[in-house]
């Protein structure tokens, strides 16, 4: 990662968030789950993969999908600590086509807004993004009879549509395996077999 470009920042990483920004770019990997408990700084993690991103050219086109409850505060720590401007889908812009979508480069949109049936083509289909984040993605899991849920169903849709995507939460097991796993699916599906045996192997 080029740290050097770090000092134009209003911020001063910790070395943990160096490391996962690190492993997280020169990875051959493109899709990760961000577990940090609370309050180790996850924001700025993603906020630094994006920079690292954006030195390389892969990081014109971002979504943050999160609760509507977050996403000032996303909008705001993106813009004073990372200098990247974001539009709120339906506060700052509301898209009738999707020419007007695929114009957008930083968008954010609160989760259950983005899952409802208006908006879901025009969040999905708009062309595809260089990086999807998903904030609280512990909210994505399978219903607990394991049908998918419309969140779980809008994440599974933009995975494909993105070439990266970064699931962050700080409590993504809670006690349920079976939720837990279809986090984990979401993530590597190529290794969906083995995540759905892990009640019987754990490790």
């Amino acid at each position: 990662m080029n740290t050097g470009a770090l000092g134009r920042l209003d911020i001063d990483p910790l070395p943990h968030q160096l490391d996962v920004t690190r492993k997280v770019v020169s990875s051959a990997q493109a899709r990760w789950l961000l577990a940090d408990d609370v309050g180790l700084g996850k924001t700025i993690e993603v906020g630094l993969i994006l920079h690292a991103l954006e030195q390389r050219n892969r990081c014109r086109r971002v979504l943050i999908v999160c609760p509507a409850s977050l996403t000032k505060q996303w909008k705001e720590e993106m813009r004073y600590k990372f200098s990247r401007s974001f539009e709120i889908y339906s506060k700052d812009f509301m898209p009738e086509f999707h020419d007007e979508m695929r114009s957008r480069e930083n968008v954010i949109v609160s989760i259950d807004l983005a899952k409802r049936e208006e908006n879901l083509p025009m969040i999905v289909l708009a062309s595809t993004w260089d990086v999807v984040i998903f904030d609280e993605a512990h909210r994505l899991g399978k219903g607990d009879r394991g049908e998918q849920t419309d969140r779980y169903k809008l994440a599974r849709l933009l995975r494909d549509r993105t070439a990266s995507m970064l699931l962050l939460t700080a409590t993504p097991h809670q006690g349920k395996t079976k939720r837990f796993g279809a986090l984990l699916e979401l993530v590597r599906p190529d290794l969906a077999p083995k995540i759905r045996t892990l009640e019987l192997n754990p490790e």
